[in-house]
């Protein structure tokens, strides 16, 4: 098997020679921000490193109140 079937095979993305190939650590990633209510609302998309700091984005980018901020979730994307 070729190293080209190999990474077309594979889920991950690798280098030459099998080296899986990693994100750097401050890579954005996008989220789905939703507030858990009743009806469940998607309040938008951020760009954020981890979870926490996407809730944290979208709380203050979207102006959820502090009460609220608890019923945030972050779901990424791709």
């Amino acid at each position: 098997m070729g190293l080209l079937a190999m990474v077309k095979k594979s889920k991950r993305h690798y280098a030459a020679y099998g080296v899986q190939v990693r994100r750097p650590w401050y890579a954005l990633y996008r989220w789905r921000v939703i507030l858990i209510a009743e009806p469940m609302t998607l309040l938008g998309y951020v760009s954020a490193a981890n979870e926490e700091s996407a809730i944290e984005t979208a709380a203050e980018e979207f102006e959820v109140s502090d009460t609220l901020r608890n019923r945030l979730i972050a779901q990424r994307e791709g």
